[in-house]
């Protein structure tokens, strides 16, 4: 951050200023977060960076979750929904659609604004028998699935399904741990615990 401001390189605050927000994020600087990922959202919309918008929409909603402002959150969520689909930029849909479930999850059932329900069209036509063939692909696609059953064992948590809890969670942890990924591997394993 710091090298793009004393060096005047602007072009650079959104690429560098998204990376370090979502950092803050995750340990827990949410405000300084909110305030790194507003200013870079703006740097993208005033230099109409159409690039780098859906992933800076996307790093500033979790931000917004993480903080219990669900409707901003929700806004950019869908923001950047429209645009990945519009650019195909299929992992940030991921990401997207990822972060509308997580709003959703938090969403109480008497809220008056509509639960979310996306359908995700698949990458590959309907019983086509196509299946991710690159290492690339194959990775992406692991990545997706172990991140889903991560994402339903914290649903089912927080409904107090804890069976059902513990099945997901330990199926994400074991696929993390295939995939040579401690860092999620631990936050599922913290998971499990916490159900203890």
């Amino acid at each position: 951050m710091g090298l793009c401001q004393d060096a005047g390189l602007l072009v650079f605050f959104p690429r560098v200023a998204t990376a370090l927000g979502a950092a803050y994020t995750l340990v827990g600087r949410v405000a300084d977060a909110i305030t790194l990922l507003t200013q870079a959202m703006e740097r993208t919309i005033v230099t109409e960076m159409i690039g780098r918008q859906a992933l800076c929409s996307l790093a500033l909603g979790e931000a917004l979750v993480q903080a219990g402002r669900l409707e901003e959150a929700l806004a950019l969520a869908e923001r950047a929904l429209a645009l990945t689909r519009a650019h195909q930029e299929r992992g940030n849909q991921a990401y997207a659609l990822r972060l509308l479930g997580e709003i959703a999850a938090r969403t109480p059932r008497w809220s008056s604004r509509p639960r979310i329900i996306t359908s995700r069209p698949s990458p590959w036509p309907p019983n086509s028998g196509c299946a991710p063939s690159s290492p690339t692909a194959i990775s992406a696609s692991a990545n997706s699935t172990s991140a889903r059953a991560r994402g339903l064992g914290k649903l089912y948590k927080r409904t107090g399904t804890r069976e059902q809890a513990r099945e997901h969670l330990t199926t994400a942890t074991a696929m993390y741990r295939e995939m040579d990924m401690p860092f999620w591997m631990e936050k599922a394993e913290a998971e499990i615990q916490a159900l203890a």
